[in-house]
């Protein structure tokens, strides 16, 4: 007597999109944005990065309590990140990724 099988498993090839499904999601992000663990913000030595190694083209990226990141050269080889919550460098920060048109 044959077994019945679920519909969903009755291919290899399914079993194994699943099974690779699995182990991706499983691989997801890192262990700081998996234990929601983001990084200090609003405010102190972590989001205090100067702006003068900041170039054009600019892309606001997050403002998570009050501490605004930015990438700086966005699209290069040399883009980077930079952190800040000094209301001035915001605002000269958010100008130019205005005009960057990122």
């Amino acid at each position: 007597m044959k077994r019945p099988q679920l519909a969903f498993f009755r291919g290899r090839t399914t079993f194994y999109s699943v099974l690779v499904c699995v182990v991706l999601i499983s691989m997801g992000p890192t262990g700081a944005v998996r234990a929601g663990n983001f990084p200090d913000a609003g405010g102190g030595a972590s989001c205090s990065d100067p702006i003068t190694s900041c170039r054009r083209p600019v892309k606001f990226i997050s403002n998570i309590n009050g501490c605004y990141t930015f990438a700086c050269e966005y699209g290069a080889a040399s883009q980077h990140m930079i952190h800040t919550s000094d209301e001035s460098h915001i605002r000269t920060l958010l100008q130019m990724a205005k005009e960057s048109r990122h």
